[in-house]
C-alpha cells in the first residue's frame, strides 16, 4: 500500500539535507507547490512528478516510494541483465530492440518490454502511471470480492 505521509517525510528530509525550503525545492525541480499540500490531503501525485522529484534530489522512486530504504539509484530487479538484449539504430529517440526470452517471459511480456522500451521518457511515465491506476483498480475490485 502506498505511504503517503511516508513520501512525504521522505522529500521533507531530502530538501532540508540540502538545506532548502519545500517550495524552492519544488520550483527548482519545475512543479507545483500544491503538491506537498495536495499529499497532505491525501492526494497521490502523478508517477510523472514522483520521477521529477526523484531526478532532482538524484535518488530513486523506490526510495520515494517506501520500496526501499537506499535512496541510492540501483539497477532495476527488471534490468534483463541475465537476456541477451540488442540495441541497434537508435535516432530520433525510438530504438530497435529486441529481448530474447531467457528469463521466462511470456511472448506477450517480451513484446510489451520491447514497446516500452521504444518509447521517450515522458510517454514512460504515462505508460507506468496508468499502471499503477490499473494495479489500484484491481486491489480495490479483489477488497470488495
Amino acid at each position: 500500500m502506498y505511504n503517503l505521509q511516508l513520501n512525504i517525510d521522505r522529500i521533507v528530509s531530502l530538501t532540508q539535507s540540502k538545506d532548502l525550503s519545500i517550495n524552492k525545492m519544488l520550483k527548482n525541480a519545475g512543479l507545483a507547490p500544491s503538491i506537498i499540500d495536495n499529499m497532505k490531503r491525501g492526494r497521490l501525485p502523478s508517477i510523472d512528478k514522483i520521477y521529477d522529484i526523484a531526478d532532482y534530489f538524484d535518488c530513486s522512486v523506490d526510495y520515494l516510494l517506501g520500496r526501499t530504504d537506499n535512496p541510492n539509484k540501483q539497477k532495476s530487479s527488471n534490468d534483463f541483465s541475465g537476456s541477451s538484449i540488442t540495441n541497434s539504430n537508435i535516432a530520433n529517440n525510438s530504438a530497435n530492440i529486441t529481448i530474447k526470452n531467457e528469463n521466462n517471459l511470456t511472448d506477450e511480456e517480451s513484446e510489451l518490454i520491447n514497446i516500452y522500451r521504444t518509447l521517450n521518457v515522458k510517454k514512460r511515465h504515462q505508460v507506468l502511471d496508468l499502471v499503477f491506476k490499473l494495479e489500484n483498480e484491481m486491489k480495490e475490485i479483489n477488497n470488495v470480492q
